[in-house]
């Protein structure tokens, strides 16, 4: 199985993508953007984290620790590769379950 979906806008592109793999599903979710510096990487899913290029920008840097929360009580691993001026792929994959509980 995979899935694609691309959305071209005058601000860049966005592409999802989902395929097997041998631990379930891997999914992906790409930007074209600025990229993330490799110094802020490592810390992007703390808590309250801002990259001093945010400045001034809206936003509380609750939303990736969040969401890191939400995959670690799934027991889904993830993750994240940037590169400056290029842009930002983050990735998670979704483990299959024990179905027989329904």
């Amino acid at each position: 199985m995979r899935c694609f979906f691309v959305a071209v806008k005058s601000k860049g592109v966005f592409i999802l993508r989902a395929s097997r793999c041998t631990e379930g599903v891997r999914v992906e979710v790409e930007d074209h953007g600025p990229g993330i510096a490799a110094a802020d990487l490592p810390y992007i899913f703390d808590r309250y984290y801002r990259s001093r290029s945010d400045a001034g920008k809206q936003g509380t840097g609750l939303g990736l620790s969040i969401t890191k929360a939400i995959f670690q009580q799934h027991g889904f691993r993830f993750g994240v590769q940037s590169t400056v001026g290029k842009g930002t792929t983050f990735w998670f994959i979704m483990t299959d379950t024990d179905s027989s509980d329904n």
